[in-house]
């Protein structure tokens, strides 16, 4: 079994994160409870809400996040639902790799491993940017694993990636600067200024805290081929933000693509929305989810 580097530039900067995940917990609105679930890639961290007997939902946060991404939902979503914001194994946040998954295979391996640590066995899935990546891959790879799934400003998958976004993020994670990071990070909100919230200030400081290249999953999104959406069979939702400057295509480009070869699914675009549609417009995203649920 390989043995991989920290996601973290050093201890003080696993700290430094790690302290900032917690004061976001603080914040949280609801009852929540730190649960982790032992894999043979490595002990993945959960944070857990809502009514143990409510159908559960599990969130799959974007690249540089981890499972307090979903504060403005959780509220919401945890309501009727069980709530389960993962960790994703290899991206910063609370779970530690032991091995990678390097393909289709190995990630869904590593997921229903989760859920059956979870005593999961049918679940609604809600991914965000690389997590809707994620999600989608699950739902391909184990459709009788899932009821539904949300795909919120999905990282590639149906369009490429744009060139500025790579040359951006490239050198805002490469560098750390605080001007770079926070710039890069008001683009992906689509806003002038960043709140001084504990979210977002964690947020912030997962791209100036984690090493390059990130001992991370090692399915990075990518767009997918016409057959792996027309095998997709899972009740899905494709949510896009009217502003999102991640991929190379309009919603509308993606939208069409996603009907063409998908039957059964939904779509809807975000007004004055940019990529990270759960921390810009939380109330929309997390109606839109739990009408579609």
């Amino acid at each position: 079994m390989t043995k991989y580097q920290s996601v973290y530039k050093s201890e003080a900067a696993k700290k430094s994160y790690i302290a900032a995940y917690d004061r976001t917990l603080k914040s949280w609105p609801v009852p929540y409870k730190s649960k982790y679930v032992s894999t043979s890639y490595g002990k993945t961290h959960i944070v857990v809400s809502g009514p143990e007997d409510g159908e559960p939902i599990v969130l799959m946060h974007g690249k540089g996040g981890s499972a307090t991404s979903w504060i403005d939902s959780v509220a919401a979503l945890s309501n009727k639902h069980r709530v389960y914001g993962l960790d994703i194994l290899g991206d910063v946040g609370k779970s530690s790799v032991e091995k990678s998954y390097t393909n289709r295979s190995e990630f869904a391996d590593w997921l229903t491993q989760v859920l059956d640590g979870l005593a999961i066995q049918k679940t609604y899935m809600v991914g965000l940017s690389m997590g809707s990546y994620l999600t989608i891959n699950y739902a391909i790879e184990k459709p009788e694993r899932l009821n539904k799934i949300v795909l919120l400003s999905p990282a590639a998958t149906f369009s490429p990636f744009s060139t500025g976004f790579i040359l951006s993020g490239s050198i805002s994670t490469m560098l750390g600067f605080d001007f770079l990071v926070k710039r890069f990070y008001r683009s992906m909100i689509a806003a002038d200024k960043l709140s001084e919230s504990d979210e977002i200030k964690q947020e912030v400081m997962g791209m100036k805290c984690a090493r390059l290249p990130m001992e991370k999953p090692y399915i990075l999104p990518e767009m997918l081929s016409d057959d792996d959406l027309i095998s997709l069979e899972v009740p899905t939702l494709l949510v896009v933000g009217e502003l999102d400057n991640v991929n190379r295509d309009s919603p509308a480009v993606v939208f069409e693509r996603a009907k063409k070869l998908i039957p059964n699914i939904q779509t809807f675009v975000v007004p004055g929305a940019g990529h990270s549609l759960n921390i810009s417009k939380p109330e929309v995203i997390n109606s839109a989810i739990l009408n579609f649920l």
